[in-house]
């Protein structure tokens, strides 16, 4: 079975799925579809969550490599300065 991480897209991923599930797992054409299309729309999600836990990490320490010298806030009053 091929990867959908080997495609870069939609259609290149279906043209690769689509022949292996009707000839090699003799799936009817429906089924096919509906399988390819389930597969690539999974991985689509995994590759944008990691996409975004990766930016987020990234501003996250961004963030914090140019605030260091900045203090904890310890009172109330600190806030109200800002």
């Amino acid at each position: 079975m091929p990867n959908p991480k080997e495609f870069k897209s939609e259609k290149e991923w279906m043209s690769a799925c689509m022949p292996h599930l009707l000839k090699i797992e003799k799936k009817k054409r429906d089924q096919a579809i509906a399988q390819c299309l389930g597969m690539w729309r999974q991985w689509k999600k995994k590759a944008e969550n990691f996409n975004n836990r990766v930016v987020a990490k990234k501003v996250i320490n961004a963030f914090l490599e140019r605030n260091r010298g900045i203090a904890p806030i310890k009172k109330d009053r600190e806030i109200e300065k800002w």
